[in-house]
């Protein structure tokens, strides 16, 4: 049975026989750094070519969750959810960097809204999409996700259609979204507006990538 990535543990040996062992927030070709549970979730760091391999360890997910159901039916649902999770579809299990935790609005407008309590949390699905009956039920919608960036450089976005879709890095619009551009540390914001009708309910799915021979690291906030 495939447990959600969020709550997945990894045990990691390196090739000198020490071992990692906790929750991957960054792994690229070049290194992997991990949340490491038996330091009190430090993060730990190593290169990709002192792995000898990687390995799943038991869930993290919290115990007794069965039991804080009040329902069958809660009960029934949460199954349901399980016995699918890791399988192709909407709750395949992803290990790439995508935005997960979104801020979302909507408007008849195709003015990006700047009153704050315009704007609510939602999440994507397991498998990074972020579904269309979450961005409101007016013209546009607007999403708003954040990365933090550790080190700067080049990266590209894999988007599921560029469709519908514009976007602003902070306050500068991206006008290629299929070319490289450049993040500098710090906390970035990626705002997308989207055009529901050019869209077709296809949702938003933005995964970030490091462009060749980058050197940029990032994660984004509220889970990979």
């Amino acid at each position: 049975k495939a447990i959600a990535q969020h709550y997945e543990n990894k045990l990691i040996t390196l090739e000198d026989g020490s071992v990692l062992m906790g929750s991957i927030i960054y792994q690229s070709d070049k290194e992997v750094i991990i949340r490491d549970s038996s330091l009190g979730g430090k993060e730990r760091k190593a290169r990709m070519d002192k792995v000898q391999r990687i390995k799943p360890m038991p869930s993290l997910m919290p115990a007794g969750l069965v039991d804080q159901l009040a329902t069958r039916a809660e009960f029934l649902d949460l199954a349901k959810f399980v016995s699918v999770l890791g399988k192709p579809g909407p709750y395949a299990n992803v290990e790439s960097p995508v935005i997960r935790k979104w801020a979302v609005a909507s408007s008849e407008s195709a003015k990006i809204p700047t009153r704050e309590e315009s704007w609510q949390t939602a999440y994507s699905l397991v498998n990074g999409n972020l579904p269309d009956h979450e961005l409101g039920n007016l013209k546009m919608a607007f999403a708003r996700g954040f990365v933090e960036v550790r080190a700067s450089g080049p990266i590209q976005l894999k988007l599921n259609g560029t469709q519908g879709l514009r976007l602003w890095l902070d306050d500068k619009e991206i006008k290629d979204l299929s070319s490289a551009f450049e993040l500098r540390p710090g906390t970035r914001r990626f705002t997308f507006s989207i055009d529901r009708e050019a869209r077709k309910s296809k949702g938003l799915r933005v995964e970030i990538t490091p462009a060749p021979a980058s050197e940029a690291r990032f994660q984004p906030k509220g889970g990979t």
